[in-house]
């Protein structure tokens, strides 16, 4: 006859989070009692699955739930920052380099009409702002991370409040 003190049920958790985040939900996740099981890799590369598991008979389990959906919500916000940051930028670099494929195709027009001055004239912007979209990228990037740091840093803040709270209700 075996001991009822020794059975375990587990109760199971997968998460698909971005591989720059890995750590921070593994360290997130642990305060509400799960334990990583399982951790693999994507295909893309910039993607985790990670499998946890946690006795279900552990206390206060209706309010780390609660706030478990907290702390999804507010990592979640700060994984969209984080994409925003790269987003942001490129939609701008890339519309430079479409306004000087325009330019391009302005200039390819003149040409075959037989204004080949305008058509100079007309190359010669396309060709600077396909080269300055880069530039303009890089420029972007760091201006907008710079005012997107204390914002994301605000978010980690209370993420930790938020596993604080339910470290101190599963432990």
């Amino acid at each position: 006859m075996t001991n009822n003190q020794d059975f375990i049920a587990y109760e199971y958790l997968q998460q698909t989070v971005p591989v720059a985040f890995e750590a921070a939900f593994t360290d997130g996740y642990e305060n509400f009692g799960w334990q990583l099981e399982k951790r693999n890799v994507a295909l893309n590369q910039k993607s985790v699955h990670l499998q946890f598991k946690r006795d279900r008979r552990i206390d206060n389990k209706v309010e780390l739930n609660r706030l478990q959906r907290q702390f999804d919500e507010q990592m979640a916000g700060v994984v969209q920052l984080n994409r925003q940051q790269a987003a942001i930028p490129t939609i701008i670099a890339i519309t430079v380099g479409l306004l000087g494929t325009v330019f391009m195709g302005v200039s390819v027009f003149a040409y075959l009409a037989a204004f080949l001055v305008l058509s100079i004239v007309v190359a010669v912007p396309g060709f600077l702002l396909w080269g300055a979209s880069y530039f303009v990228y890089r420029w972007y990037q760091r201006r907008i991370a710079a005012k997107m740091r204390a914002s994301i840093e605000q978010r980690l803040d209370q993420t930790a409040a938020t596993c604080q709270s339910a470290f101190t209700l599963s432990h």
